[in-house]
């Protein structure tokens, strides 16, 4: 898909081109997130039942988008959008994180299509 046609929403990744980013797209929507807000948000992991899951899971044990392939990989809506809320209350290094977090929330509640796929590229 050419990204002329989609909807992208680059404000958490702007200034930052060339620099690795998390991709989720939807159909012809899509958010960029600077990687770098995706390591200060998730640097400790907030676990589930003593388990990571969702993003945090996959973040940490470097698979799904993180395997470094630059692929595409559907995810679990509904358990990344339960990861990400563990995270509202904590501090972070950039402001910037806490709003990306907010964005990444709102997306996905926004969309809650099975469709969603992530990836770093």
């Amino acid at each position: 898909m050419d990204a002329e046609k989609l909807d992208n929403d680059y404000r958490f990744y702007e200034g930052f081109e060339g620099e690795p980013e998390l991709i989720f797209q939807s159909g012809k929507r899509s958010i960029h997130i600077w990687k770098g807000y995706i390591a200060d948000i998730f640097r400790e992991p907030v676990l589930s039942d003593g388990r990571m899951l969702g993003l945090t899971r996959d973040y940490h044990c470097f698979i799904g988008p993180f395997t470094g392939d630059c692929s595409e990989y559907a995810i679990d809506v509904a358990e990344y959008l339960e990861d990400c809320r563990r995270y509202k209350g904590r501090r972070f290094a950039f402001t910037e994180s806490r709003l990306a977090l907010d964005a990444m929330i709102n997306w996905l509640e926004e969309r809650r299509d099975p469709e969603i796929t992530v990836r770093v590229s």
